[in-house]
């Protein structure tokens, strides 16, 4: 059991999963689980890709960017924070002070999320980083910078 440390027994314990919501399997063959800080970024991604009723399990889930295609780029910089902090804060992810930024230009946009000290609870100062972007603002929210720091 190579995942086991004391954040992982006393922390939050999940799935690995890749930005594209597949789940991670280790080289051992079995399913490769994630600390705290794996598990909120984890939930971060999903919930910025994710559309309201778009998860049937909690149809409110999601922070809802695709509502956000056909309006201009600075109705974008303006709504998408506001939509992305309203998801962290339903989700409880709004103890780890997030800051949220929005930039449009021409038919790209982008969101960026930081989370900070997830793990305080068990003095593991990490912060986690997550950048979205609608490649054309017509298509899916993609998933193109993910880190823990």
């Amino acid at each position: 059991m190579s995942n086991l440390s004391l954040e992982n027994l006393m922390g939050f314990v999940g799935l690995d999963m890749t930005t594209d919501g597949d789940v991670v399997v280790a080289s051992n063959g079995d399913l490769k689980l994630t600390n705290t800080a794996g598990c909120v970024m984890n939930q971060t991604i999903m919930a910025l890709c994710t559309n309201k009723g778009d998860y049937k399990p909690d149809v409110a889930f999601g922070a809802d960017l695709g509502s956000l295609i056909g309006r201009t780029n600075l109705e974008f910089e303006q709504l998408a924070p506001d939509l992305v902090y309203d998801e962290l804060n339903r989700l409880a992810l709004n103890i780890y002070d997030p800051s949220v930024v929005a930039l449009a230009a021409g038919n790209n946009a982008m969101v960026m999320v930081e989370l900070h000290d997830v793990g305080w609870i068990y003095n593991v100062h990490q912060k986690v980083q997550v950048a979205v972007a609608f490649p054309d603002l017509s298509g899916d929210v993609t998933v193109v910078y993910s880190s823990i720091a």
